[in-house]
């Protein structure tokens, strides 16, 4: 079985000097990625917005796994102004393409 898969940087969705607001949500539409390897600072502060607004496409479905067993510090908005933690425990995310939707 040949593994198609590739590595994708978390900051990189989308080509340098791409400015509109939803470039991460059309960076993971055109890369396609079958699974996600977040930090919860990634997750909360960037990309929970994002895969919510990819979970109401029809194209995609999402199955979301946080592996923390207590709620990490950058999950409540209000700390996240003044706490930077640093949870070891990732956020994985499988995307399942409909290719009939497609």
């Amino acid at each position: 079985m040949l593994d198609h898969s590739k590595n994708i940087h978390s900051d990189w969705l989308v080509k340098s000097g791409h400015q509109e607001n939803n470039s991460d949500l059309e960076g993971l539409l055109d890369l396609r990625p079958c699974e996600l390897l977040l930090t919860q600072f990634d997750y909360y502060r960037r990309y929970q917005r994002t895969l919510e607004n990819l979970n109401n496409d029809p194209r995609v479905h999402l199955e979301i796994l946080n592996a923390a067993t207590k709620p990490a510090p950058d999950s409540f908005p209000r700390v996240q102004r003044f706490v930077q933690h640093v949870s070891w425990a990732p956020v994985v995310v499988k995307l399942t393409r409909n290719e009939n939707k497609m």
